[in-house]
């Protein structure tokens, strides 16, 4: 998550940032996010501010605001829930029944959930809601279904898209799995890459516990967990491995408590959604206020900083860092995924593999050049500038590195 702290009270505050684009949803002009905290000078959240506080541009083009709002909407979560032969073969009914009542003990109530299971189909328990009676009533009625495979990603894509809508403020999803054979049909790549981008560019989070019942050792399942922990790495979720069902609880109470924590942190955040015209990269954009007094954070999601993260529970796994190939594109993309997870140096490091890959590829000169403007470091930021323009002229991001070393130069 990239976090830009500005202190500047009194002036017109301005600060470059990378952000979101979501998708068209039918509208004439595509739309980009960024969430903003702003404090007074003791620290306070601000609250009263509206649309007009708030000035967006990118490549120097003012963008149209279509809404800046507080980020306060109640969470909409999905618990997609494996009921299949390793519980059954765990005699784990009383286990899951009880780990799912501990996450809605949990959870803050404001918030709506749906439960769905996964063993052989995807079948609907309860549709979204907060009433917790009625949720504990479908969860009590979940028991094991032996003799079934998983569909964890014909879940997750069937959930997505039929019960998530795109003026969803906050999607959730939480997945308890298992080591099960998951017998979803075929999942290209294209398709896999086009639903994460999908989820990430509507603010989703998605945590995971995988319950490896033949062991720690064992490869079974091993297709889920890869999904899992890659999903979950990717939308600023936890990954839970655990040994035995009766652990199950442990994890869903953290995740409770993180989506509580998560919801608390940036409920007094600004969702500030902006039209991008045809022909005008939103990718990098610049953010200004002209209230005095004030300071300001942005962010590209809703991911908590890495110190504000819950800690892991013992004795489970956390999923870590990623191999990178050795082709510009891999070193691109491993960044962009640094960057969202808010390890701006290691994405920095990525950056510059990439340009090394590729020394006449502009794209990771120009986030470089954003990154050095964005901590203080005006030269650095116009070299990187020179060199899109000498490296690549011709592209998008050259234009725009032309414009903005003429309004950096002294």
């Amino acid at each position: 998550m990239q976090r830009l702290w500005v202190a500047r009270p009194f002036v017109m505050l301005v600060v470059v940032c990378f952000s979101l684009l979501l998708p068209r949803w039918g509208e004439a002009q595509e739309r980009g996010l960024v969430y903003a905290a702003v404090v007074d000078q003791e620290g306070q959240p601000v609250l009263d501010l509206i649309p007009s506080d708030f000035t967006v541009t990118a490549a120097g083009t003012p963008l149209s605001i279509v809404s800046a709002e507080l980020d306060d909407h109640p969470l909409k979560i999905a618990l997609l829930v494996d009921n299949g032969n390793a519980v059954s073969e765990a005699r784990g009914d009383t286990a899951l029944r009880e780990a799912l009542g501990d996450f809605l003990d949990t959870l803050a109530p404001q918030h709506d959930v749906g439960v769905f299971t996964i063993s052989r189909n995807l079948q609907r328990r309860i549709d979204f809601t907060s009433d917790r009676e009625e949720l504990k009533d479908a969860t009590n009625s979940i028991f094991a279904d032996s003799g079934g495979g998983a569909r964890m990603m014909d879940g997750l894509f069937e959930t997505w898209e039929r019960r998530f809508d795109p003026e969803d403020a906050w999607p959730v999803f939480v997945l308890v799995l298992t080591d099960a054979v998951d017998v979803s049909g075929f999942v290209s790549n294209e398709e896999y890459n086009a639903f994460l981008d999908d989820v990430r560019s509507r603010g989703t989070t998605i945590h995971a516990v995988f319950f490896a019942s033949q062991g720690a050792a064992s490869h079974t399942g091993e297709a889920t967990r890869s999904y899992a922990e890659n999903l979950t790495s990717n939308t600023g979720g936890l990954f839970r491995r655990i040994g035995v069902i009766t652990g199950l609880g442990d994890p869903l109470t953290e995740f409770a408590t993180q989506l509580n924590r998560n919801f608390d942190a940036v409920s007094t955040r600004y969702r500030i959604v902006y039209e991008v015209p045809d022909g005008v990269d939103g990718g990098s954009t610049s953010v200004s206020m002209s209230r005095s007094g004030v300071n300001f954070e942005l962010f590209v999601d809703r991911r908590l900083p890495p110190d504000g993260s819950v800690p892991a529970v013992a004795g489970d796994s956390v999923s870590g860092g990623e191999a990178v190939g050795g082709s510009r594109e891999e070193f691109w993309n491993a960044g962009e995924r640094a960057f969202a997870s808010g390890d701006i140096d290691g994405a920095a490091t990525l950056y510059e593999q990439a340009h090394q890959a590729d020394p006449a590829w502009g794209k990771p000169l120009f986030k470089l050049a954003l990154i050095a403007l964005n901590k203080g470091d005006t030269a650095g930021a116009i070299t990187y500038f020179q060199q899109v323009v000498e490296v690549d002229p011709d592209s998008e991001e050259a234009a725009q590195a032309q414009g903005l070393i003429t309004q950096l130069s002294p």
